[in-house]
């Protein structure tokens, strides 16, 4: 649940993109460590 004050960050379009941002960059975090390592192993060959 969202509280009182990142209700009112969200009324900002800047705050928004940056929380979304976040958001989904942890996602993506959390995508790649449950992958096997696999992005990982990716990023070594780069």
């Amino acid at each position: 649940m969202l509280s009182s004050w990142e209700i009112e960050l969200l009324d900002y379009p800047f705050w928004r993109s940056v929380i979304l941002n976040n958001y989904f960059d942890s996602i993506r975090i959390r995508i790649s460590f449950g992958n096997k390592n696999g992005q990982l192993q990716k990023h070594k060959h780069l």
